[in-house]
């Protein structure tokens, strides 16, 4: 399934398990606004709603991931280097698992090997030093099950390379 989040204008997958598969769905325009929202009827006969507030799917743990990029680490047909990642995880977050997969192609870094991973835990973390090297990269971050999670900011440090070679 896909959800459509029409604020933002942006799709997201969803994997919903057989007897929580819309079968109907309406806008319900309430007086409070955290209210409001999209309702589902599901195959089980229960009504539902998105709430990005929610940890679980009724009591279900569900995991989340966003991929940033990709992002150039050089000019075009030159490589480049990270050379260090700093990242700020909001305070009541839940743990963020990061891979960071370079590739010689931008395309490329989507199915890439990630060549570094780790940790971020809520509040400012220590710098990390991937030395991840290619013409650019995408950051895969991970939510940790059953958390919800939220990242204030990420800066990498690039140092940037030679001409890529075939």
């Amino acid at each position: 399934h896909w959800w459509m989040d029409w604020n933002r204008k942006t799709f997201w997958p969803m994997s919903l398990s057989a007897d929580h598969e819309p079968t109907a769905t309406c806008t319900l325009q309430a007086t409070a606004i955290e209210e409001s929202g999209v309702i589902l009827g599901g195959r089980d006969g229960k009504l539902r709603r998105m709430n990005d507030l929610s940890e679980d799917d009724c009591g279900t743990d569900f995991t989340s991931y966003a991929v940033l990029g990709p992002v150039a680490l050089n000019s075009d047909l030159d490589v480049g280097t990270v050379h260090s990642l700093d990242a700020v995880i909001a305070e009541d977050s839940g743990d963020v698992t990061w891979a960071l997969q370079p590739s010689l192609t931008f395309e490329g870094t989507f199915s890439a090997t990630a060549t570094s991973t780790g940790t971020w835990v809520a509040g400012i973390n220590a710098t990390v030093h991937p030395d991840a090297r290619g013409q650019a990269f995408v950051l895969k971050l991970t939510g940790e099950t059953g958390r919800r999670w939220a990242l204030e900011q990420i800066t990498a440090t690039i140092k940037e390379g030679r001409r890529r070679s075939i």
